[in-house]
C-alpha cells in the first residue's frame, strides 16, 4: 500500500484498520494536476521527484530505513513511475519530504481556496507573505516536537528556499484545495491545517494561524448552504 494522499496522518489510519507496518509506505508527491473532464488528467506542474518510503521502519527520528524485503518492490514502482514520465525515488527519509509537502500546503492551499486564486498572487502580497510564515512556524514547531526533523534546519530556512525556488516553480498552479471547493467538493485541510491544530494542541503549542485558516475554509465549504438559508429566509420575509 502506497498512500499518496496529502498531509499527515493517513499511514497511522491505515494501521489502525488492520495493515501491517510492513506493507504502509507513504509517497511524498509534489505535483500539480488539474481534471478538465472525467477521463483526462493533465499534470500542470511537477516540482521535485515524486518520493516514496515508510514511516514505520524507525520510531520517530524521521530517518527511516525500509522494511526487510520491500526494497526491490518499491524500487520497481519507482522505475515504473518514472518511466511513465514522473521522476520517482525511493527515500529512507520520506518523514522529511512528508513535512516539508506539508509546510508547503498548509502556506499555499487554504489561502489559495480562501481568495480563489493560484499560488503566484498570493506571493506578490507582503501581508499574505507574513501570514504565510506564520504558518509554516507552527507546522515546524508541532514537527519538532512530534520528534521528527524536516530537510532545512528551521522554518526561516524552509521559507527561503519556499519563495526562491518552490513558488517560482509552481507560481501558476491552482490547488487541488481551490479545485475542490469550485467541484462542491470537500477538502483537505484536516490532513494539513488541521493536522497541526490537532498536534498542536496535543503538545500545548498554540497555532492561531492554522486554527483561523481551518474555520475558514470549513465555512467556504458551506458556501452554497448559507447563501441558501439566507436566500429562503429573504423569500419568507418578503
Amino acid at each position: 500500500l502506497v498512500i499518496c494522499q496529502n498531509g499527515w496522518g493517513a499511514a497511522e489510519a491505515f494501521r489502525e484498520a488492520g495493515f501491517s507496518k510492513e506493507s504502509i509506505y507513504n509517497a511524498r508527491v509534489i505535483t500539480g494536476f488539474a481534471r478538465p473532464d472525467l477521463h483526462t488528467c493533465l499534470v500542470t506542474v511537477h516540482v521535485n521527484p515524486v518520493t516514496v518510503g515508510s514511516l514505520f521502519a524507525a520510531s520517530g527520528s524521521g530517518s527511516e530505513t525500509a522494511p526487510n524485503g520491500s526494497d526491490s518492490m518499491i524500487e520497481m514502482l519507482c522505475a515504473a513511475v518514472s518511466a511513465g514520465g514522473l521522476e520517482c525515488v525511493s527515500s529512507a527519509e520520506v518523514s522529511k519530504d512528508m513535512w516539508e509537502k506539508l509546510f508547503y500546503n498548509c502556506a499555499l492551499n487554504p489561502l489559495g481556496a480562501v481568495l480563489r486564486v493560484k499560488y503566484g498572487a498570493l506571493v506578490e502580497s507582503a501581508e499574505l507573505r507574513a501570514l504565510m510564515k506564520e504558518l509554516v512556524c507552527e507546522a515546524f514547531a508541532v514537527m519538532e516536537k512530534e520528534g521528527f526533523s524536516a530537510r532545512h534546519d528551521s522554518a526561516d530556512a524552509f521559507l527561503e528556499d519556499f519563495y526562491s525556488k518552490l513558488v517560482p516553480r509552481s507560481y501558476f498552479h491552482a490547488s487541488s484545495m481551490l479545485q475542490a471547493i469550485e467541484a462542491g467538493k470537500p477538502t483537505e485541510i484536516d490532513a494539513l491545517n488541521g493536522i497541526v491544530v490537532e498536534l498542536g494542541k496535543k503538545h500545548g503549542i498554540e497555532t492561531p494561524a492554522n486554527s483561523q485558516l481551518v474555520r475558514l475554509i470549513k465555512a467556504v465549504e458551506q458556501r452554497d448552504k448559507l447563501i441558501a438559508i439566507v436566500d429562503e429566509k429573504f423569500k419568507a420575509a418578503n
